[in-house]
């Protein structure tokens, strides 16, 4: 696809514009496909909470960590919460709705 690019844009003796490059890159598939679910965020109180609630049994294929710089959030798939706050519940840990 770059070099296709770089070629128009010497056809063209200069940059293509911008909205030609994205039509194009969409008519050659450049982009790919996407994949949408639900899914729930928890959010810890720190990142080493969470680490240790990742090594408990209950929680391992229930959460999945999520990269975020600064902040414990953990996945739950669609249909897990209630799994998941029963196990945390047992922890003594009191899920709250809203994440801020």
């Amino acid at each position: 696809m770059e070099a296709l690019l770089a070629e128009l844009g010497k056809l063209q003796r200069g940059a293509l514009p911008a909205p030609l490059v994205a039509q194009i890159k969409a008519w050659g598939g450049y982009y790919g496909a996407a994949r949408a679910e639900t899914l729930t965020l928890v959010e810890f109180q720190n990142q080493s909470i969470l680490e240790e609630l990742l090594a408990q049994p209950a929680l391992q294929e229930l959460i999945t960590p999520f990269a975020r710089q600064g902040r414990a959030l953990a996945i739950v798939e669609n249909g897990k919460l209630t799994k998941v706050k029963n196990a945390l519940s047992a922890l003594g840990i009191t899920v709250k709705k809203g994440i801020g």
